[in-house]
């Protein structure tokens, strides 16, 4: 088996070295790749699985971090300078060089230094090249999912186990916006109002009206205050940050830049009902909820729907 392992490896690199045809013998029959298709391999219960993947030049969704200090941690005495400083200008203009049909780019400095945009593989190969580069993520979709309502305490009682009603605390959610037009989330947008401010990451405007429903569930139960609803603290000032669509879905990328606008309107508290697949403690996106807990800012994240 060994030795088997080492000839079909050896043929791999030698098709990807010399561009040749390669030849894999699969359940006793043969399967020709021509030099443009790109293999991926692997091996299982004595078996090889593989995919060609035709299209090489298909853009997609990445974001590079770079290798200085993000904003939030300069500004934390307890956090030293990195020794590399990248001019974020002359980075995006090489950037700019190496991919065809450059768009969505945006720029990160608060709780990440680097970028995110669209690029095809080899484009991005060639970008990791480049010095400065930390490291290279997939821009994955990350969903809320949504969850039946359930009974909940009566007014009366929440005001009786409630210790404060949270007056002065900025709050920001991200989500899939907020309806600010409800009854007991202020009846408007902007100072004065409850939800006093955000953005609409999605759109890109200023105004996160929800047009989904499951942000407005979540500003309810923090903040909510009415007649027939209680949230857990009225008096907060709440921040809407919609990062995710009318189908509750949405990209890493605008969560991170949620987060660098939340960080930029000095919230207290930040809220993400959200999850991705494939997340573990060391992605972008944990790495930024991190930095903002280290500079003071308290982070509340789902846990996840789904038990086994």
């Amino acid at each position: 088996m060994k030795k088997f392992l080492q000839i079909l490896f050896s043929l791999l690199f030698s098709a990807a070295a010399f561009a040749q045809q390669l030849v894999i013998q699969q359940n006793n029959s043969l399967h020709v790749y021509p030099p443009s298709t790109k293999i991926l391999a692997t091996v299982a219960n004595h078996t090889i699985e593989s995919n060609s993947v035709k299209n090489i030049s298909e853009q997609k969704r990445f974001i590079v971090e770079l290798q200085d200090t993000p904003n939030i941690l300069e500004k934390n005495n307890r956090f030293q300078k990195s020794a590399v400083s990248i001019d974020k200008k002359a980075f995006r203009r090489k950037i700019e060089k190496l991919v065809n049909r450059l768009q969505s780019v945006v720029e990160f400095s608060e709780a990440i230094s680097g970028f995110s945009f669209s690029a095809t593989s080899e484009e991005i190969r060639n970008i990791s090249l480049l010095n400065g580069v930390k490291k290279i993520y997939p821009d994955l979709t990350v969903t809320a999912q949504p969850v039946a309502a359930s009974a909940s305490l009566s007014v009366s009682q929440m005001k009786m186990i409630k210790i404060g009603d949270g007056s002065g605390v900025k709050v920001g959610i991200i989500d899939t916006g907020i309806d600010y037009l409800h009854d007991a989330l202020g009846r408007g947008f902007g100072e004065g109002y409850k939800v006093c401010g955000g953005y609409d990451f999605v759109n890109h405007d200023s105004d996160p009206m929800d047009d989904n429903g499951h942000g407005t569930h979540v500003a309810g139960i923090i903040g909510g205050s009415s007649d027939e609803l209680q949230g857990m603290a009225e008096g907060v000032k709440i921040y809407s940050y919609k990062a995710l669509d009318q189908d509750g879905s949405g990209y890493v990328s605008d969560v991170l830049s949620a987060i660098e606008q939340a960080i930029k309107d000095n919230v207290q508290i930040l809220n993400l009902s959200l999850s991705s697949p494939g997340g573990d403690a060391h992605d972008i996106l944990s790495e930024a909820v991190n930095r903002a807990v280290e500079a003071g800012i308290v982070v509340v994240v789902a846990a996840g729907n789904f038990s086994d």
